[in-house]
């Protein structure tokens, strides 16, 4: 009987510790680990979106304790050259799930350089980075990859 009694304590037990393990995982490495899959995502998206390219650098995103922040950020135009160049902080995320609804922040955007050059047509570079690309017509017509042999 004691050896039935260890076995419903231990059980029990093991998985609390293994849940504790990786919840203290997930709060302590989600932020370096998601900033760096989604400086990469965020860069693709604006590029998808805009002629200029954005770079991002030294993220710490998803963060519940922290500060989230993005310590590098570079606009550049379509030439290459540097438009902007700064950083962003914003609060932890149990921010918004703790404090009022539909309201996060402050978000703060620390620009270090700003380098605006006008053309001679009054357009200047910051305009033409941030000029919204074509959209590309899709292959297959804008359906998606999926077919079936009934309609």
């Amino acid at each position: 009987m004691p050896r039935f009694l260890s076995c419903l304590v231990k059980g029990p037990l093991g998985c609390l510790a293994f849940v504790l393990g990786a919840t203290l995982v997930f709060v302590l490495l989600l932020p370096p680990a998601l900033g760096r899959l989604l400086d990469r995502t965020f860069e693709e998206s604006f590029a998808a979106r805009h002629a200029g390219r954005l770079e991002l650098g030294d993220a710490w995103l998803g963060s519940l304790y922290n500060a989230q922040r993005i310590e590098r950020l570079v606009l550049r135009d379509p030439n290459g050259d540097e438009v902007l160049r700064g950083s962003l902080r914003a609060p932890p995320l149990d921010r918004a799930w703790n404090g009022p609804p539909h309201r996060f922040g402050p978000v703060v955007v620390h620009i270090e350089l700003l380098r605006l050059v006008e053309d001679e047509d009054g357009s200047n570079n910051l305009e033409r980075a941030l000029e919204p690309r074509p959209r590309e017509p899709e292959p297959d017509g804008g359906r998606s990859g999926l077919s079936t042999d009934s309609s």
